[in-house]
């Protein structure tokens, strides 16, 4: 009975985005992620990112609003965000911070690396 009420409370889909709605991301809710990555690289840290990492193609993005990007480093790694309220939302690791439901990734481990995915 406890795995129909597990399977019962795992969300179909989970969504993200940012803080003004321009950009809104989805990715299935099943399987949910393995773990959320707290990166302690410079720039995961100083803008507060939790990532998860989906495949390309289980990936959808909505943008209402135009989007920036910043390459870095050795060009391994970008990151896009919103141009209007700045919050970010990665093409393949999506920052879990833009989570719209909390309680959906409640129970999804969390583990600070501090090498990049």
């Amino acid at each position: 009975m406890s795995g129909q009420k597990e399977a019962a409370n795992k969300p179909q889909q989970l969504n993200f985005s940012c803080h003004c709605g321009a950009i809104k991301v989805s990715v299935p809710g099943d399987p949910a992620p393995k773990h959320i990555n707290e990166c302690m690289c410079s720039n995961c840290r100083k803008h507060g990112a939790a990532w998860v990492y989906y495949p390309v193609e289980k990936v959808t993005i909505t943008k209402t609003g135009p989007t920036k990007a910043y390459l870095w480093d050795e060009k391994i790694c970008e990151f896009t965000w919103c141009e209007a309220c700045g919050c970010g939302i990665k093409k393949m690791g999506i920052n879990t911070r833009c989570v719209d439901n909390l309680d959906d990734l409640a129970r999804v481990e969390r583990r600070v690396t501090w090498d990049m995915a």
